[in-house]
């Protein structure tokens, strides 16, 4: 009886550590693609037939809809259109608020997927990871040519890209957490990697929130100039509902856009215009809600010269956050750390501000949005020297903290 009490547990433990096999997480990543897609295109499907349905002076019938649904999807990862009946124009403003839910979705449904399928080694989640990316890819390339309408072709291999990087972004960081090898991955980084990691998100996470208070704030505070172009469409209730939803859509760009407003570079909202602390230049915007939130023509005001110091709080906070995970290492491992945490700001960044702009019409309009590589380059730039300014000046008792003794 002692000696079999004394196997028990160890048979438990041997089975509690044992693997996924190779089938197994190839299909889990395969069911996460298929259902995610599924799931996600529902949803569309139910808000695009709610407005279809409501808008009984609407002429489009329900292949319509269906490809309307279809050119969201598209839309969402990067893919964009070339419509021929404008000369060639192309549409492609990726709407952020359907982008994001859809990376929660696949985050999520990744976590849980690789629980139930017991991975628990980084070969079976890198497997699982591969055939997520793979299989969203191709079923994001299938569909868009469904999409397709006359003289409206997507471009279909760039929604793939789109789609692949959604995918691998978004289902990596699922299945390290529900193969809970997060800690251990981390444990890996190099060097002090980790804690300029922590501090890269803090700044990043900093200067998006201050992004969306801006855009909160401007839309406020144009809160009558919205209403009226509301109005001026006469778009009736149901038109109207679709736009609001449009514009929420759109939202997760517009704080984007605040955070590349308050680095410096700005944004542009058609060719030869720009938006930012420094100066704003436009011509005609198109009749949007969300588009009256931005400030008119002329030099700023000292509120707008104001929020370029948030850069370098945001600095400050991944300096801070960098050092206290990292106590009693030399200065110059300080300093280093600190600035490839504000540099890691940038590179967080770039993604996040090259999928909330692109094409969004003819003509002009060809150029919306911030430019990637001039936000990255500034918020590296910013962040990075403030982090490592404050690396440097942080008094000693400052240095350590709970997170860094855990």
């Amino acid at each position: 009886m002692t000696d079999l009490l004394s196997r028990t547990p160890t048979g438990a433990a041997k089975r509690a550590d044992e693997d996924a096999t190779p089938v197994t997480a190839l299909a889990a990543g395969t069911l996460v693609a298929a259902t995610t897609l599924a799931i996600a295109v529902l949803a569309i499907t139910v808000v695009v037939l709610l407005g279809w349905i409501t808008a009984t002076r609407s002429q489009a019938s329900g292949a319509a809809a269906w490809r309307l649904v279809l050119q969201v999807w598209v839309l969402a990862h990067h893919g964009g259109f070339a419509i021929e009946a404008s000369g060639g124009t192309r549409f492609g403003l990726v709407p952020l608020g359907v982008t994001v839910p859809v990376a929660l979705l696949l985050a999520g449904s990744a976590a849980r997927a690789a629980r139930a399928a017991g991975i628990r080694t980084p070969r079976s989640a890198l497997r699982m990871l591969v055939a997520l990316v793979l299989v969203y890819g191709m079923l994001t390339l299938a569909v868009s040519p469904l999409a397709s309408a006359e003289n409206i072709h997507p471009m279909a291999s760039q929604a793939m890209l789109g789609a692949m990087l959604v995918a691998g972004l978004a289902g990596g960081a699922g299945i390290s957490r529900g193969a809970g090898l997060t800690s251990m991955l981390r444990a890996r980084l190099p060097g002090h990697l980790d804690a300029a990691v922590a501090g890269a998100l803090t700044g990043t996470a900093l200067l998006l929130g201050s992004g969306s208070l801006l855009a909160a704030a401007s839309l406020a505070w144009h809160a009558q100039r919205a209403t009226s172009v509301l109005g001026s469409l006469g778009a009736g209730v149901a038109g109207s509902v679709l736009l609001l939803l449009a514009c929420l859509a759109l939202l997760p760009n517009a704080v984007v856009w605040g955070a590349a407003y308050i680095l410096g570079p700005g944004f542009a909202v058609g060719t030869g215009t720009t938006v930012g602390p420094l100066a704003v230049q436009l011509g005609a915007v198109p009749a949007l809600p969300l588009l009256a939130a931005l400030p008119a023509t002329g030099m700023p005001t000292g509120l707008a010269l104001v929020v370029m110091l948030l850069p370098l709080l945001a600095g400050v906070l991944a300096g801070v956050v960098t050092v206290r995970r990292m106590p009693g290492v030399p200065e110059r491992t300080r300093l280093t750390w600190s600035a490839v945490a504000g540099v890691g700001s940038g590179v967080l960044l770039a993604p996040l501000t090259w999928f909330s702009g692109g094409p969004a019409g003819p003509g002009r309009l060809a150029v919306v949005g911030p430019s990637a590589w001039q936000v990255a380059l500034v918020a590296a730039t910013e962040v990075g020297l403030a982090a490592t300014l404050t690396a440097w000046a942080l008094p000693p008792r400052l240095r350590s903290g709970p997170s860094a003794q855990g």
